[in-house]
Protein backbone atom coordinates (compact mmCIF):
# COMPACT_ATOMS: atom_id res chain seq x y z
CA UNK A 1 0.00 0.00 0.00
CA UNK A 2 1.31 3.41 -0.95
CA UNK A 3 1.77 5.73 2.02
CA UNK A 4 -0.03 9.04 1.97
CA UNK A 5 1.87 12.19 1.22
CA UNK A 6 2.57 14.20 4.35
CA UNK A 7 0.96 17.59 4.80
CA UNK A 8 3.17 20.41 6.03
CA UNK A 9 2.06 23.75 7.43
CA UNK A 10 4.50 26.60 6.89
CA UNK A 11 3.74 29.56 9.17
CA UNK A 12 5.28 32.74 7.80
CA UNK A 13 5.21 31.18 4.34
CA UNK A 14 5.67 34.42 2.43
CA UNK A 15 8.77 35.57 4.27
CA UNK A 16 12.30 35.09 2.97
CA UNK A 17 12.97 31.84 4.85
CA UNK A 18 9.38 30.57 4.78
CA UNK A 19 9.00 30.97 1.01
CA UNK A 20 12.11 28.86 0.41
CA UNK A 21 10.78 26.18 2.75
CA UNK A 22 7.46 26.16 0.83
CA UNK A 23 9.28 25.78 -2.51
CA UNK A 24 11.53 23.00 -1.19
CA UNK A 25 8.71 20.99 0.37
CA UNK A 26 6.46 21.25 -2.70
CA UNK A 27 9.36 20.26 -5.00
CA UNK A 28 9.84 17.12 -2.88
CA UNK A 29 6.19 16.13 -3.22
CA UNK A 30 4.80 17.26 0.12
CA UNK A 31 1.39 18.91 0.35
CA UNK A 32 1.97 22.38 1.77
CA UNK A 33 -0.35 24.77 3.56
CA UNK A 34 1.30 28.16 3.14
CA UNK A 35 -0.02 30.33 6.00
CA UNK A 36 0.81 34.03 6.00
CA UNK A 37 -0.82 37.46 6.04
CA UNK A 38 0.49 38.10 2.49
CA UNK A 39 1.13 41.81 2.95
CA UNK A 40 3.43 41.67 -0.09
CA UNK A 41 3.44 39.80 -3.40
CA UNK A 42 3.69 36.03 -3.17
CA UNK A 43 7.36 34.97 -2.96
CA UNK A 44 7.09 31.21 -3.46
CA UNK A 45 6.42 29.43 -6.76
CA UNK A 46 2.77 28.44 -7.30
CA UNK A 47 2.18 24.70 -7.40
CA UNK A 48 -0.74 22.30 -7.20
CA UNK A 49 0.95 20.97 -4.03
CA UNK A 50 0.53 24.32 -2.26
CA UNK A 51 -2.62 25.68 -0.62
CA UNK A 52 -2.26 29.38 0.12
CA UNK A 53 -4.01 30.41 3.34
CA UNK A 54 -4.23 34.10 4.16
CA UNK A 55 -4.65 34.69 7.86
CA UNK A 56 -3.55 36.57 10.92
CA UNK A 57 -0.55 34.84 12.40
CA UNK A 58 -1.32 36.39 15.78
CA UNK A 59 -4.84 34.90 15.79
CA UNK A 60 -4.76 31.74 17.89
CA UNK A 61 -8.08 30.66 16.39
CA UNK A 62 -6.89 30.97 12.78
CA UNK A 63 -3.61 29.19 13.45
CA UNK A 64 -5.27 26.42 15.45
CA UNK A 65 -7.73 25.74 12.63
CA UNK A 66 -4.90 25.71 10.06
CA UNK A 67 -3.09 22.89 11.90
CA UNK A 68 -5.96 20.39 11.56
CA UNK A 69 -4.84 17.37 9.53
CA UNK A 70 -1.22 18.57 9.40
CA UNK A 71 1.67 16.15 9.86
CA UNK A 72 4.54 18.65 10.19
CA UNK A 73 4.78 22.34 11.06
CA UNK A 74 7.53 24.70 9.97
CA UNK A 75 7.28 27.85 12.08
CA UNK A 76 9.25 30.72 10.56
CA UNK A 77 7.55 33.72 12.09
CA UNK A 78 8.44 36.33 14.67
CA UNK A 79 6.31 39.32 15.61
CA UNK A 80 9.35 41.32 16.74
CA UNK A 81 12.97 41.86 15.79
CA UNK A 82 15.90 41.28 18.16
CA UNK A 83 16.36 45.06 18.55
CA UNK A 84 12.68 45.61 19.35
CA UNK A 85 12.77 42.87 21.97
CA UNK A 86 15.65 44.62 23.73
CA UNK A 87 13.64 47.85 23.88
CA UNK A 88 10.42 46.18 25.04
CA UNK A 89 10.93 42.63 26.34
CA UNK A 90 7.34 42.44 27.63
CA UNK A 91 5.98 42.95 24.13
CA UNK A 92 8.34 40.25 22.87
CA UNK A 93 7.11 37.85 25.57
CA UNK A 94 3.46 38.57 24.78
CA UNK A 95 3.72 38.52 20.97
CA UNK A 96 6.23 35.70 20.57
CA UNK A 97 6.63 33.50 23.64
CA UNK A 98 3.03 33.34 24.88
CA UNK A 99 1.67 33.08 21.34
CA UNK A 100 4.13 30.35 20.40
CA UNK A 101 3.40 28.25 23.50
CA UNK A 102 -0.32 28.44 22.74
CA UNK A 103 0.35 27.34 19.15
CA UNK A 104 2.60 24.47 20.34
CA UNK A 105 -0.29 23.32 22.52
CA UNK A 106 -2.69 23.37 19.53
CA UNK A 107 -0.19 21.32 17.51
CA UNK A 108 0.14 18.79 20.32
CA UNK A 109 -3.64 18.44 20.63
CA UNK A 110 -3.91 17.84 16.87
CA UNK A 111 -1.21 15.15 16.93
CA UNK A 112 1.36 16.94 14.76
CA UNK A 113 4.27 14.53 14.21
CA UNK A 114 7.04 17.11 13.96
CA UNK A 115 7.53 20.79 14.68
CA UNK A 116 10.40 22.79 13.20
CA UNK A 117 11.03 26.19 14.74
CA UNK A 118 13.12 28.31 12.40
CA UNK A 119 14.84 31.36 13.85
CA UNK A 120 17.69 33.51 12.71
CA UNK A 121 18.15 34.39 16.37
CA UNK A 122 19.22 37.88 15.34
CA UNK A 123 22.36 36.61 13.64
CA UNK A 124 21.56 38.46 10.42
CA UNK A 125 20.64 41.75 12.06
CA UNK A 126 22.73 44.67 13.20
CA UNK A 127 25.81 46.48 12.05
CA UNK A 128 28.93 44.43 11.38
CA UNK A 129 30.90 46.63 13.77
CA UNK A 130 28.70 45.49 16.67
CA UNK A 131 29.59 41.88 15.98
CA UNK A 132 33.29 42.60 15.62
CA UNK A 133 33.33 44.53 18.92
CA UNK A 134 31.55 41.67 20.66
CA UNK A 135 34.12 39.15 19.40
CA UNK A 136 37.09 41.29 20.43
CA UNK A 137 35.96 41.74 24.04
CA UNK A 138 36.59 38.25 25.40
Amino acid sequence: MKSKTATCLVVGANGFVGSHIVDGLAARGFRVIAFDRYSSAQKFISSEMITKVKGDILSETELASSVKGVDYVFYSFSATTPFASEDNPYSDIKLNLEHSVSFFDACSKEGVKGFYYISSGGVIYGATAEHIDAMETD
